[in-house]
């Protein structure tokens, strides 16, 4: 066949015995750490057929081969989204996000609301880390890859405003005059 010819049949996921489909599928973050079933439309022969595939959990880029039988392999170039809410952490399986709040409504909250990959928990935080660049971690609430304990949660808190009791602009202009 010519090239372009293979070229096209591989871009409409046609394949010959022996030959290999390599798919590049980009992911969110939030979608990717929790693991994504994948259909991949397959024509053998002419005739159309899915070929599901579990992407495993994991918060960076993967590949994943899958045989077709024969010769023929799927490999699929997973790249993973940024998120805008969280970050994962050198380890590869703990996450950090940061909550803003106002500085009083974080100095009083016992309780606060906090995101996870899950969805919104309500997280009891203890007195001395309710201040700007507090951290509270919660276990088992990262990602979780096969052979390795799920990763950690950690919760950065930061303010919006003036934190009370802090010095201001004008108290310390004050104390300097």
């Amino acid at each position: 066949k010519l090239l372009a010819t293979l070229c096209n049949d591989a871009m409409a996921g046609h394949l010959n015995p022996g030959e290999d489909i390599v798919e590049i599928l980009a992911l969110p973050f939030e979608a990717a750490v929790r693991g994504h079933r994948h259909a991949q439309l397959i024509r053998r022969s002419g005739r159309p057929t899915v070929e599901p595939l579990q992407i495993p959990p994991c918060g960076r880029d993967q590949v994943v081969r899958v045989s077709l039988g024969g010769e023929s392999t799927l490999t699929v170039h997973v790249r993973v989204k940024p998120s805008e809410r969280f970050v994962l952490l050198g380890d590869g399986v703990s996450v950090l996000t940061v909550v803003t709040m106002d500085a009083h409504e974080l100095a009083s909250r016992e309780v606060i609301v906090v995101p996870t990959l899950d969805g919104p928990r309500q997280v009891s935080v203890p007195r001395e880390k309710r201040v700007p660049g507090g951290r509270v971690r919660i276990a088992r609430a990262g990602v979780g890859k096969r052979g390795h304990a799920t990763g950690d949660l950690i919760v950065e808190f930061r303010t919006d405003g003036p934190v009370p009791g802090a010095p201001t602009a004008h108290s310390l202009a004050e104390m300097q005059a």
